[in-house]
């Protein structure tokens, strides 16, 4: 089922209605941080009604906006039936279906169009008949059937790869050309597939998908809306969070239109500043829009740096060594945490004008129902602990001299097995450390496929994160290896009913 996100860009891909409609439908269920997973990602009665009422609207602006789109040449006001219908029909179908549409659909696609026609008009007919497109499971569903490969194998089909592949790099569907390939058999080959991921990732659309993997895997979602103690930091208002969240968008478009690389990501010193937020961290500027700026040095260094998303793995009121070190733990080395044993308090420790926010959280070290989790967790959010509740950066609190030395405890890398000081000296241990550079590889084949790794895709995922790391964490080389990858062409053939 598609998305909200992937709606809302195939709706304007289709019919160039840019509205984004779908940012009303009810928000999709997460699968370890992705919404894409189709055992979690279904139809319910609301969607139904929201999917009905965006269809509406957005059928009703085509005929009055997009009536090229719908009829091409054939755009007269009395409206050929004969010959506008069978236009439309043709242009559309195929695009909205991602496929040939089969004899037996454009029959009845035509039938209910003539019918129609006679009874309301020529208009309403194409209006309603396109109602009808934009719910219909052909649109609202990509179909990965396959052909049988082997007893527990299906191979997909030429046009079912081309959906895959576009929803992957773009979060939309296929353009002209890479239909055209599926018509002539060119994504079924690794060298095929390989070739049209390369056209895809030039084209400016990739950069939606860039994004959309990035809000899904941050959480970014949650900026806008954080809530910060305004007697503590009366700094803090709504257009602060919403710039945070749009300095995040533009350091991650800088970041793909130069050297997309995981060392640049974790290690860059580019951020992005307003006039709202350019204040909090000491800096000046004059008119609108936002300003690139290079941090400062010994300040700042890279994506966990950034001063949004530290805002974002912090209280309202204080940092949260906990929030930043699972952050690492869970989005970095992919390690999945245990939840706190039942009836533990997991309130953080309040605040206390005579400590610093390390001293508080010694309280996890001296408690044995806590030691074992947080001894994971606390000593690498330590090392954040030189950027406070708005991620502005401090050398003390509460008049103590800030501690921001740390370890990775259990690290099964030997580069991050060392101690290690501030943030700055993190982000460059997590950029040379090949479990990163894994986990994040991993982070992508779950948001490619749409589910969870299987015991099965272990050759082609060792294969990819191989690659990655090869590359010198070239995100584009990535996304190529997974688009070539076996199990990029296939699916688990459907088990038999017993």
């Amino acid at each position: 089922l598609l998305t909200r996100e992937e709606y809302d860009n195939t709706v304007r891909d289709l019919l160039g209605d840019d509205t984004r409609p779908a940012r009303a439908f009810p928000a999709e269920p997460r699968v370890l941080g992705f919404e894409n997973n189709p055992a979690a990602h279904q139809v319910n009665a609301l969607l139904v009604a929201a999917y009905l009422d965006a269809a509406e609207a957005i059928a009703a602006r085509a005929m009055v906006e997009h009536r090229d789109v719908l009829f091409g040449d054939c755009r007269s006001q009395t409206f050929d039936r004969l010959r506008c219908a069978e236009v439309f029909l043709q242009r559309i179908l195929p695009r909205a279906f991602r496929r040939p549409p089969t004899p037996e659909e454009l029959d009845s696609f035509r039938t209910f169009l003539m019918t129609t026609a006679e009874k309301e008009g020529p208009d309403t007919a194409v209006e309603w008949t396109l109602q009808v497109i934009l719910q219909s499971p052909q649109f609202l569903y990509r179909f990965e059937s396959g052909v049988p490969l082997t007893e527990t194998e299906n191979v997909l089909t030429p046009y079912e790869i081309a959906s895959r592949l576009s929803y992957f790099l773009w979060s939309s569907m296929p353009d002209d050309a890479l239909l055209a390939a599926a018509a002539r058999g060119e994504l079924s080959t690794p060298e095929g597939l390989a070739q049209h991921a390369r056209r895809m990732l030039a084209d400016p659309k990739a950069r939606d998908s860039v994004h959309n993997f990035f809000r899904q895997w941050l959480t970014l979602d949650r900026i806008p809306t954080l809530e910060k103690d305004t007697a503590a930091f009366p700094e803090f208002t709504p257009e602060v969070a919403a710039a945070w969240r749009e300095g995040i968008d533009l350091f991650i478009d800088e970041l793909w239109s130069g050297d997309a690389t995981l060392r640049s990501l974790l290690t860059s010193r580019s951020m992005y500043v307003d006039q709202t937020t350019a204040p909090l961290y000491g800096m000046s500027m004059s008119g609108d829009g936002f300003m690139r700026v290079d941090m400062t040095p010994g300040t700042r260094s890279g994506l966990i740096t950034q001063p949004g998303l530290l805002a974002e793995l912090a209280g309202p009121l204080s940092s949260s060594p906990v929030k930043r070190g699972v952050f690492v733990r869970e989005k970095l080395l992919c390690e999945t945490l245990a939840p706190p044993p039942a009836g533990v308090a997991v309130t953080p420790p309040d605040p206390d004008p005579g400590l610093t926010t390390r001293e508080r959280f010694a309280e996890h070290e001296a408690n044995p129902a806590c030691a074992g989790c947080h001894a994971k967790i606390d000593p690498i959010g330590f090392g954040f602990e030189q950027y406070d509740a708005l991620g502005r950066f401090r050398v003390t609190e509460n008049g103590k001299p800030i501690d921001a030395t740390g370890v990775v405890n259990g690290a099964k890398d030997p580069v991050l097995k060392a101690p290690f000081d501030g943030a700055i000296e993190l982000g460059e241990r997590l950029a040379a450390s090949r479990q990163v550079s894994d986990c994040v590889a991993t982070h992508w084949f779950r948001y490619a496929l749409g589910r969870v790794e299987a015991p099965a895709d272990k050759e082609s995922l060792d294969a990819i994160r191989a690659r990655f790391a090869e590359s010198g964490g070239d995100f584009r080389e990535l996304f190529v290896a997974i688009a070539s990858s076996p199990v990029f062409r296939t699916r688990p053939a459907p088990k038999e009913a017993p």
